[in-house]
C-alpha cells in the first residue's frame, strides 16, 4: 500500500514541481537553481528501487507535455529523460548496501553514497544539458559549456540540500528521523527557502532594471520613427509648394534637381513624383506624370512597375473624392512583393480655374527600409511593429514582423509597450517589445550559494549522525549502567540485610565504626552495655561511649584503630557507665579494608569481663562475624572529618625539598607540635635526590615550582630510582589546574595541594601517608 501511494505521489508531484519550479535566464536559457522533482524522485527510488521508475516515467512525461498538455519539443524530452537516469543511477546508488537504516543518513557510508549520488546526478544533468544545446536545441545557450556548468551544480545542490528533507518523511526509519527533524530538517529547509526568496529578489530587482532599460529605450525608438516619418512628409510639402508656386509650371529635371537630395538624405524613401487625379466624381484613374527613384540620375528613368503603383493605389481607395489641398496625407501601401510593407504620403495642389486634373506631389515609403537602419545599430534585441489603426485598410501593417498588428498580450517572458499617434491625417500605432533577457547576475550569487548549501548539508548530515550514534550509545551504555546499579543496589541490600542479622543475632555487643571512630551502627547489646539507647549511641566517637575510668586517655580507641593492622587487637578497660557504675570490659576491633588497602570501617565488639564464659562465646560469635564481614565489606559514608590524630610511637623523617624559606616554614607550622619528628631541608632539586638517598626519610614534601627547574621532574628522578621510588611524596603547588594535578599524579604523587596552604590540611596529609 506504501509503495502504491508512493507511485500515485510521483504521478502527481513530479510534473506539479516540475512546472513550480523558479527558473532563471543564463546564456538564453532557462535553469532552475533548485529542482524538487529531481530530490523527490531520487528519495523514491531510494524508497522502492526500480518499482518507482514507471511511476517516474509517467510524471516526467506528463511534465515535458506542459499544461494544458500538448507535444513535447526538444528540452521536455530531454528534460525527462535526464530525470529518469539521474532518479534510476542516483536512487539505487543510495541502495547499494543493502543495509535499510543506511536511509537514516547517520553512517559515514550513507553520507558518501549520497554525495556520490549527488555528484553523479550533476554530471547527467550536465552532460545532457551540453549534448542538448550542440546537437539538438532549437535555441542553443550561447556558452554552453558554462550552462552545462551551472546546471550541473544546481542538480548536485538540489539532491543535497532536498533529498535528505524528504527521506526524513518517506524513508521507513521514521524513528530514526524523529530526533533529527529539528537539527537537519529544519535547518535545511530554512536554509532552501532564504535561498529561494534571496534568488527571487535578485531576478526581480534585475527584471526592475530591464524594464527601466527597456522604458528609455522604447522612448528612443518611438522618437527617433517619428523623426523618421516626418522627414518624408517635408520633402512632400517642400516639393508641393515648390510646384505650387513654379512659374511657369515646374518641369521634370527641375522636379528632379529638387528631389534628389530629399532621397540622399532620408531613408526608406523609394520614390518623389507627381501625378494628375481626374477632376469631378472622381472615377478616372489616376495618371503618374513624373516619378524619380533613389538612386536614380539626372535624368534616369524609374523602373517599369513602379510608376502605376501610387496610382492604382489612389484609384482603389478613391482618393480623387477626399483630396484635401496643401495637407499631407497618408495611405498604407498594397502589397509590394515579398510581403514588403509600406505606405505613401501625397499632398494635393490647388485645383486651378479650368483645369480637368488636379495634381498630386507623393512619396512611397518602405516601412523595412525606413526601420531597418534605426533597429541595426541597437543591440537590446527590440522589435518594432507599426500598425494602421483603421481597421478598413487593407493593408494595416506598415512595418514588422507578420502578425504583428495583432494586440499585444501580456506577456511575462518579455516587455510591450505600446503607443499611438496622428499621421498623415491617420491614426497610427507603434508596438515595441523585447524578450526578458536579464544580465543572470542570479546566478553570481546563486552559484557559490548552492555549492555551499551542499557542503554544509553533508557537514550536518555529518556531525547529526556521529551525535545521534554518540547519544544512542550513550543511552545503551547508561541502560547497562542502571541494570548493574541496581543489581549492586539489591546485593548491598541483601549483605545489609545479613550484617543487620548477625548483628541482632549476637549476645555481645557489637558496634560498626566508621574510619575516624565513630559509631555507625551498634546492637541492642552494645547500647545496653554503654547504658544508652540506640538511637543515642550511633554518630558518636567510640573513645567517647568507652572510657576508661582508672587510665582515662584521650582518643585512646581510636589511636588504637589507626595503628591496628589485619589482626584483632584487644583492650582492656573499666567502663564507666552513665549510671555511675564501673563496669570490667574488653574491647576487640578489628580493621576492615579495601582493595588498595586503606582502612573503610571496623568492627568492635564489647565484651563483660564478669563472666569469661560469656567472653569466650563473644570471641566465638565475633569471629563469625568478621568472616562475613570480610567476605561482604559494606559500603560506607565517606568518613567525618575529626581532629584525632595518631601520634607515632617512633621517630619520622620527613624530606622537604623547597623554593625558599617562606614556603619551608608552611611544612614547619604544620610539624611544630611534633617533636618526634625530624624535618630535613633541601633547597634545590640538584641535592634533592642525593639527600633522599642519604636519609631515607619517610615522606618527601616536594615544591613543584623550584628555583632551579620544575619540581616533577625532581619526581620523576624520585620515582625511577629503586632506592627511592616507595617514598610517599606531597607535592606543593601555585598551579591549580587539572592538567597539572594529573601530570603530578601520574609521575607518582601521593597527594597535590594548592598554595596558599593550610597548615591544618598538611598536617592531615602527612599522618594519611605515614
Amino acid at each position: 500500500m506504501a509503495r502504491l501511494a508512493l507511485s500515485l505521489l510521483l504521478v502527481a508531484a513530479v510534473p506539479l514541481l516540475w512546472q513550480l519550479s523558479p527558473q532563471y535566464d543564463i546564456s538564453g536559457v532557462m535553469v532552475a537553481p533548485l529542482v524538487p522533482a529531481l530530490a523527490l524522485a531520487l528519495a523514491a527510488t531510494a524508497c522502492i528501487g526500480w518499482r518507482a521508475l514507471p511511476a517516474l516515467a509517467a510524471g516526467a512525461a506528463i511534465g515535458a507535455a506542459g499544461w494544458p498538455l500538448g507535444a513535447p519539443g526538444a528540452v521536455g524530452i530531454t528534460d525527462a529523460l535526464t530525470l529518469l537516469a539521474q532518479a534510476a543511477f542516483g536512487g539505487l546508488l543510495m541502495r547499494r548496501s543493502g543495509r535499510p537504516d543506511d536511509l537514516a543518513l547517520e553512517t559515514d557510508g550513507a553520507i558518501r553514497r549520497l554525495a556520490a549520488s549527488a555528484l553523479a546526478c550533476g554530471l547527467i544533468g550536465g552532460f545532457a544539458r551540453l549534448a542538448l544545446d550542440l546537437a539538438w536545441a532549437d535555441s542553443p545557450a550561447q556558452r554552453p559549456l558554462f550552462v552545462a556548468l551551472v546546471r550541473a551544480t544546481a542538480d548536485g545542490a538540489s539532491v543535497l540540500l532536498l533529498t535528505p528533507v524528504l527521506l526524513a518523511f518517506l524513508a521507513p526509519q521514521k524513528q530514526r528521523w524523529q530526533a533529527r527533524r529539528r537539527t537537519v530538517v529544519l535547518p535545511l529547509a530554512l536554509l532552501v527557502a532564504l535561498s529561494l526568496a534571496a534568488f527571487a529578489g535578485i531576478e526581480n530587482r534585475e527584471r526592475g532594471h530591464a524594464q527601466a532599460r527597456f522604458e528609455r529605450d522604447a522612448d528612443v525608438v518611438f522618437a527617433r520613427t517619428q523623426a523618421l516619418l516626418d522627414a518624408p512628409a517635408l520633402a512632400v510639402q517642400a516639393l508641393g509648394g515648390a510646384m505650387r508656386n513654379a512659374n511657369p509650371a515646374l518641369s521634370a529635371p527641375a522636379f528632379d534637381a529638387l528631389a534628389r537630395p530629399w532621397l540622399a538624405r532620408m531613408s526608406g524613401v523609394a520614390h518623389l513624383g507627381w501625378l494628375d487625379t481626374p477632376r469631378g466624381d472622381g472615377s478616372g484613374a489616376p495618371t503618374v506624370r513624373h516619378l524619380i527613384g533613389r538612386g536614380a540620375t539626372a535624368g534616369g528613368a524609374p523602373a517599369a512597375d513602379t510608376d502605376t503603383l501610387p496610382a492604382s493605389l489612389l484609384a482603389r481607395n478613391g482618393l480623387g473624392r477626399t483630396l484635401t489641398a496643401d495637407a499631407v496625407q497618408a495611405s498604407p501601401l498594397a502589397s509590394i512583393g515579398n510581403d514588403r510593407s509600406g505606405f505613401v504620403l501625397y499632398q494635393a495642389l490647388p485645383l486651378e480655374a479650368g483645369a480637368s486634373a488636379r495634381s498630386v506631389v507623393f512619396a512611397t515609403v518602405l516601412g523595412d527600409a525606413l526601420m531597418t537602419p534605426l533597429l541595426a545599430s541597437r543591440t537590446d534585441a527590440l522589435r518594432v511593429c507599426l500598425v494602421d489603426a483603421d481597421g478598413r485598410s487593407e493593408r494595416r501593417r506598415l512595418y514588422g514582423g507578420s502578425g504583428c498588428e495583432s494586440a499585444i498580450g501580456a506577456d511575462s517572458s518579455g516587455f510591450a509597450r505600446e503607443a499611438g499617434f496622428d499621421f498623415g491625417g491617420r491614426r497610427w500605432t507603434m508596438r515595441i517589445s523585447q524578450p526578458l533577457r536579464t544580465p543572470g547576475g542570479v546566478w553570481l550569487f546563486a552559484l557559490p550559494a548552492l555549492a555551499g548549501g551542499g557542503l554544509f548539508a553533508l557537514l550536518l548530515l555529518k556531525v547529526t549522525g556521529r551525535v545521534e550514534r554518540i547519544e544512542a550509545d550513550a543511552r545503551s551504555r547508561t541502560g547497562e549502567l542502571r541494570r548493574e546499579i541496581e543489581q549492586l543496589r539489591q546485593a548491598h541490600h541483601r549483605d545489609e540485610q545479613a550484617l543487620d542479622g548477625a548483628f541482632e543475632a549476637a549476645q555481645t555487643g557489637l558496634a560498626l565504626l566508621e574510619a575516624d571512630g565513630r559509631v555507625q551502627r551498634a546492637n541492642a547489646a552494645f547500647a545496653e552495655l554503654v547504658g544508652l539507647p540506640v538511637a543515642d549511641v550511633k554518630r558518636k566517637p567510640i573513645d567517647e561511649l568507652l572510657g576508661d575510668a582508672t587510665r582515662p586517655q584521650r582518643d585512646a580507641l581510636a589511636t588504637m584503630l589507626h595503628e591496628a593492622g589485619n589482626e584483632l587487637v584487644h583492650q582492656t578497660l573499666r567502663l564507666k557507665l552513665p549510671s555511675g557504675r564501673v563496669l570490667p570490659a574488653l574491647v576487640t576491633l578489628r580493621v576492615l579494608r579495601d582493595t588498595d588497602g586503606r582502612a573503610t570501617a571496623a568492627v568492635c565488639a564489647l565484651h563483660d569481663l564478669s563472666d569469661q564464659l560469656r567472653r569466650r562465646h563473644a570471641e566465638r560469635v565475633l569471629g563469625e562475624v568478621m568472616d562475613l564481614s570480610g567476605s561482604n565489606p559494606p559500603t560506607l559514608p565517606p568518613p567525618l572529618r575529626t581532629t584525632t590524630r595518631s601520634v607515632p610511637t617512633s621517630a619520622q623523617r620527613i624530606l622537604c625539598i623547597h623554593r625558599d624559606a617562606a614556603h619551608a616554614a608552611v611544612v614547619h607550622q604544620a610539624l611544630a607540635d611534633r617533636p618526634q619528628v625530624q624535618l630535613a631541608l633541601a633547597e634545590s632539586g640538584a641535592s634533592a635526590l642525593s639527600r633522599a638517598v642519604a636519609d631515607a626519610p619517610h615522606l618527601i614534601v616536594l615544591d613543584a615550582e623550584l628555583a632551579d627547574g620544575d619540581g616533577l621532574q625532581v619526581l620523576r628522578q624520585l620515582q625511577a630510582d629503586q632506592r627511592t621510588r616507595s617514598i610517599p611524596v606531597v607535592v606543593l603547588s601555585d598551579d591549580p589546574r587539572p592538567a597539572r594535578i594529573d601530570a603530578a599524579f601520574a609521575e607518582g604523587a601521593r597527594a597535590y595541594l594548592t598554595r596558599p596552604v593550610d597548615a591544618a590540611k598538611l598536617s592531615a596529609t602527612i599522618d594519611e601517608l605515614i
